[in-house]
């Protein structure tokens, strides 16, 4: 049978056009982009992981997805074979005319993209603000005595991890979501002495040295409160741009057990 192949994807979709009969199939309809992210899985999406799928599918009389298998997916484990199983049954070719013949299997790759990470761009274009030597070495103190460890890490912890799943989804592997937590979970301890160190140059820039003296003469009891009292009215962006750190680090650790292609 003769093969016909064309492309979706996730950002752009190639379907939707006007491929000519020489080109292969007319395409009527597809899962649009916001159709698709909404579908992306849910472990991929979190560690910012592309992906690709393959079908092979058999256009029926109304031309429509009939049959459809999943020939390959990349990386393996992540769902989205599954995904682009489920937006199959969107798809839609113009029906041959009347007598004309069928034009056999159909081949659809389908190339899945993670919509950008404002984050990143935060964490590009941060700078840390400058201050005396003695106001940062002062602010070291504080946040050292202030903030423990254990509580600084579940903090950070609990915001990088908030969008990974608590079970896996639709085609997969549960291997895949324990390897992310254990990714995310050793970026985040990896990135305490830089969230520290953020904390304390933000602290010396906006803060007097009778304030943080006074932190250290009597330290607060609630961690959170203190720094909320402190950073009110300042923007956040020293913390995303440090959590986009974990983020990426997280990926990276994740991309070696998994092979993100």
């Amino acid at each position: 049978m003769r093969k016909m192949t064309r492309t979706v994807g996730l950002l752009a979709l190639a379907m939707a056009g006007s491929a000519s009969a020489a080109d292969g199939p007319q395409w009527l309809h597809a899962p649009d982009a916001e159709a698709l992210a909404k579908a992306f899985p849910a472990v991929a999406q979190a560690m910012a992981v592309d992906g690709r799928a393959a079908l092979s599918c058999d256009p029926g009389p109304d031309g429509r997805m009939q049959a459809c298998k999943v020939t390959s997916e990349s990386p393996p484990g992540l769902g989205f074979g599954q995904v682009a199983l489920d937006a199959s049954r969107e798809f839609r070719i113009r029906a041959p005319s009347k007598g004309a013949v069928a034009g056999g299997t159909l081949t659809i790759p389908i190339r899945f993209q993670v919509p950008p990470d404002p984050m990143l761009a935060k964490a590009t274009a941060y700078r840390p603000p400058k201050s005396p030597d003695a106001q940062k070495a002062l602010a070291r103190q504080v946040v050292a005595r202030v903030v423990p460890d254990d509580w600084l890490a579940a903090k950070v912890g609990a915001y990088v991890t908030q969008h990974l799943p608590q079970t896996p989804g639709p085609g997969e592997d549960p291997q895949a979501l324990a390897d992310a937590r254990t990714a995310m979970a050793q970026a985040v301890q990896s990135g305490l002495p830089s969230m520290r160190e953020a904390t304390a140059l933000e602290l010396a820039a906006h803060r007097s040295a009778a304030v943080l003296q006074a932190a250290l003469d009597r330290p607060p009891a609630d961690p959170g409160r203190f720094l909320d009292e402190q950073f009110k009215g300042l923007s956040p962006n020293w913390v995303l741009a440090e959590v986009a750190k974990i983020k990426v680090d997280a990926r990276a650790r994740f991309c070696r057990v998994r092979d993100c292609g």
